[in-house]
């Protein structure tokens, strides 16, 4: 039988709400366009590919980071469990959790560099060039950003862990 420990818990939990409130506000660009799929459309390959984008970039890419950090975060805490203070270790999980954004800000940057492939029907009907949330260059910035926090979270806990403990 498979249990979850406590940080796979934590991060089960609020990688659930922050996947939730992720996919929420992607509203405005209609990722699964499957009520407009149809066959006599102008813009019918255009919602297609939009489409396997959205299932690339907001279902099986984040299915696979959460596959992943359920295995780094049982090795961590069988690890470190005797070691560090549990509410020290709690920071990593939530940390991981707000790596979900990630796929947000992909999928953003994606929409502004690939509007004319997959986005032609979304951006000619909401004016989003004049958005501050659709620069490519923050939204590439943030996409690092959320990948690294953790990871540097880590880093300073081994810090402390080897300052303290050693």
């Amino acid at each position: 039988m498979f249990t979850l420990n406590i940080l796979q818990q934590i991060f089960t939990l609020f990688f659930a709400i922050l996947f939730g409130v992720m996919l929420g506000s992607l509203d405005k660009f209609n990722p699964f366009p499957f009520d407009k799929i149809k066959k006599n459309s102008d813009y019918n390959s255009v919602r297609k590919r939009r489409l396997i984008i959205s299932l690339i970039f907001l279902n099986i890419l984040p299915f696979i980071y959460f596959i992943l950090i359920l295995c780094f975060l049982e090795y961590y805490y069988d690890h470190y469990k005797d070691n560090l203070n549990v509410y020290l270790l709690m920071g990593v999980p939530i940390l991981f959790a707000l790596s979900v954004f990630l796929f947000y800000r992909l999928y953003h940057v994606f929409a502004k560099i690939g509007k004319d492939f997959a986005f032609k029907d979304v951006w000619k009907c909401n004016k989003f060039d004049k958005c501050k949330e659709f620069n490519t260059y923050r939204n590439a910035f943030a996409t690092f950003f959320y990948f690294i926090l953790p990871w540097i979270f880590i880093i300073l806990i081994q810090i402390y862990y080897c300052l303290f403990n050693c």
